[in-house]
């Protein structure tokens, strides 16, 4: 069963209204054709005698007024002259299903603001917690020989930037031994992409430096909707990605900038962007099971 929209109906009743409104003005002005009478004909040479009228002629002007119209046009007469005896304006219609369910769900909205906020916070909670470990854990070994790295170390402090919130962690940086380098977990373990290469090696990080770990769901995110609607720029996105961490209830923290957080972007963005070109090129058996698409 077609639904109607209740603001659209009313709207066209409104419309309706005011066009017979207007109809019943235009014929209450308009006056009915005076027909000729029996006219003299004073000549000299002639006779005064009147001019015959022409009969069928006053009945033509007669069926030119909107009330002597034929049978065909009765319908649409009747149209525009129900306005003297209905009432003008249409009752209002009853609320549909669309209305109804617009009113239940602002109600459940305000009643249940409080505990949808508590949920937030859990959901945010967790996703911060399962970075924050993942970050942390310390590398078993080197990627380069194979060694086990003592235990100590430094940590490097990096913020993971994600849509809905920054989450600030503490990456272990270690030391091999036998290769003689430091080594860390990379952030594509993370699933993020960093945008200098102090962001990559933090042993090159230094005092004073921000490092920033981007979160893959966001440059994928900003990578397809600036695709689609060909008008999404990098400071608007900021700006919005910004206005969703106040509204999370979560400041931004010292080591995001909001001056420099759009060249930070686009540099990511253009590593996600050749690191998906050679995802995509790659053959597909070569690769690691990824996530599953639905």
């Amino acid at each position: 069963m077609k639904v109607e929209d209740p603001i659209k109906k009313s709207i066209a009743k409104a419309n309706r209204n005011k066009r017979r409104r207007l109809r019943a003005k235009q014929l209450e002005n308009v006056q009915r054709p005076s027909l000729p009478t029996n006219v003299a004909v004073t000549t000299a040479n002639a006779q005064q005698e009147p001019v015959k009228v022409d009969n069928d002629r006053a009945h033509e002007a007669e069926d030119l007024h909107p009330v002597h119209r034929d049978d065909a046009d009765d319908a649409e007469a009747s149209e525009h002259a129900d306005v003297f005896t209905a009432a003008e304006e249409e009752p209002d219609p009853m609320p549909g299903p669309a209305s109804t369910l617009t009113h239940a769900v602002r109600e459940a909205y305000v009643r249940d603001f409080a505990a949808a906020a508590e949920s937030r916070t859990c959901f945010l909670s967790s996703s911060a917690g399962v970075l924050r470990s993942l970050a942390g854990s310390r590398p078993e070994a080197c990627p380069r020989c194979g060694v086990r790295s003592p235990q100590g170390g430094r940590t490097c402090p990096v913020t993971i930037i994600t849509w809905e919130q920054p989450i600030c962690v503490d990456v272990p940086v270690c030391w091999c031994t036998p290769c003689r380098a430091w080594y860390n977990v990379r952030p594509t373990e993370l699933d993020c992409l960093p945008d200098t290469k102090p962001g990559w090696d933090l042993n090159l990080h230094r005092d004073g430096q921000h490092v920033l770990w981007w979160h893959q769901p966001l440059l994928q995110l900003f990578n397809l909707v600036s695709f689609r609607s060909r008008n999404l720029s990098a400071v608007a996105f900021c700006s919005a990605l910004q206005d969703t961490w106040q509204r999370n209830g979560i400041r931004r923290p010292a080591s995001v900038l909001a001056t420099t957080l759009r060249k930070r972007l686009r540099q990511a963005l253009l590593l996600y962007t050749d690191c998906q070109g050679a995802v995509d090129d790659y053959p597909e058996a070569h690769l690691a099971p990824g996530p599953v698409e639905l």
